[in-house]
């Protein structure tokens, strides 16, 4: 979408960037009651395409958050003809380093590191608001509509990665764990 175009779609992304441990996803949490929130952990190589496909139907904005590849991410959907909100989370790269190594239990790759001191220039490209994942939280939460009455909240967040995860592994251990839950769901409402 070229400055100046009238969006394809109705409703806007709030694209979240930063590194890994910046608070990225923290922010797109926090706003899921407002906006509809796309994991990037659980749609990595399609993240553009579910996105698109949600903005069909969406009666709110669509949020999500990108560690890398946000400058390729961001030009797919505005070609697509989405309009694209980005906010650059930056925070110390001690800050990062400390997150990353309680959520992920490893020593965090150096190229993290050296992307938390340069991510800054990718707010300053483009124009974009940036700060610590608290206030940009602030900014990001007055830029996002409030819903209004035809609007429901909406849906419960999706699953974490580690959820996810640990679903998966379930399916795979048990293939039929979901007709286990079903059942259990249906023996209950028996009762």
């Amino acid at each position: 979408m070229a400055d100046g175009e009238e969006p394809k779609f109705k409703q806007p992304v709030y694209l979240i960037c930063g590194t890994p441990g910046s608070g990225k996803t923290w922010i797109s949490r926090q706003m899921a009651r407002k906006a509809i929130y796309v994991p990037h952990d659980l749609h990595n190589d399609d993240q553009v395409e579910v996105i698109l496909d949600k903005l069909k139907t969406a009666d709110r904005p669509i949020i999500t958050e990108s560690p890398f590849m946000e400058k390729v991410i961001r030009a797919r959907l505005r070609d697509a003809g989405v309009k694209v909100n980005p906010y650059v989370v930056v925070e110390s790269p001690l800050t990062v380093k400390k997150r990353y190594e309680a959520r992920e239990g490893k020593p965090i790759p150096k190229m993290h590191l050296t992307r938390s001191r340069s991510i800054i220039s990718r707010a300053r490209e483009w124009q974009c608001p940036y700060g610590g994942s608290s206030e940009l939280l602030e900014v990001v939460n007055k830029d996002i509509p409030e819903l209004t009455e035809h609007q429901k909240p909406s849906d419960p967040l999706p699953p974490t990665r580690e959820q996810w995860e640990a679903e998966q592994e379930a399916l795979k251990k048990n293939k039929n764990w979901k007709a286990t839950k079903v059942e259990e769901i249906f023996n209950r409402k028996k009762r």
